[in-house]
């Protein structure tokens, strides 16, 4: 597989999608493994090949701390 560098960087998963789309990918979009259903839309797995699925976090998900 030949990589290729992005013409700029994605600003959200739907435009990361695209992208891959356009270069001709299957893409599914979707919650991550593993997470709760609740984060849906803080959390979105872009799945464009095998073992090649960024995820993102919207910022308030980041910020968020672990409480004792």
């Amino acid at each position: 597989m030949k990589m290729e560098r992005l013409v700029k960087a994605p600003a959200s998963p739907e435009e990361f999608a695209s992208m891959m789309r356009a270069r001709g990918h299957a893409v599914t979009v979707g919650i991550p493994d593993g997470f709760p259903k609740d984060m849906a839309g803080k959390a979105v797995m872009v799945k464009y090949a095998e073992n090649r699925a960024p995820i993102f976090l919207r910022a308030e998900l980041c910020r968020m701390t672990s409480k004792p």
